[in-house]
């Protein structure tokens, strides 16, 4: 039935997690609309454009937030980001902008420093998790 039906029974907020973007992701290989930096991981060339468009695509699903988990791991993984100047500011202002028009929220999560600073100007950026994840068993 679908997570449209799941919320149909839960009737609460949901937050949809995503890590980096792979650059196996069916986005890139299934909607052409858009172009990739690709090199570990990938990211959009036209990041307003992109999640504007992304974030219309959950009708009925009860999300409020959108949660970019692994950022650091992102930033370190495309080569975009360390090569074009703008790319880092565009990127967060692309999920920013694409959640706000949507009526949602983002928390960045293992996020570097400079993402934060940068949150200051991005309304629909509300929260943080800055800790790296845990793994069970680890002493």
């Amino acid at each position: 039935h679908g997570i449209a039906h799941m919320q149909s029974l839960l009737r609460v907020p949901l937050v949809m997690h995503n890590r980096m973007w792979s650059v196996k992701s069916d986005y890139i290989a299934h909607v052409p609309e858009f172009a990739w930096y690709q090199s570990k991981y990938a990211v959009p060339q036209d990041p307003v454009a992109f999640f504007t468009w992304f974030f219309q695509q959950q009708p009925g699903w009860g999300l409020s937030m959108y949660e970019q988990d692994w950022m650091c791991s992102e930033y370190d993984g495309v080569e975009a980001l360390q090569t074009n100047i703008s790319m880092g500011d565009l990127w967060l202002r692309g999920m920013a902008v694409g959640a706000a028009s949507s009526g949602r929220t983002v928390q960045f999560c293992m996020h570097y420093p400079n993402d934060l600073l940068a949150a200051a100007a991005l309304p629909a950026v509300t929260n943080a998790r800055a800790t790296g994840d845990y793994f069970h068993g680890a002493p």
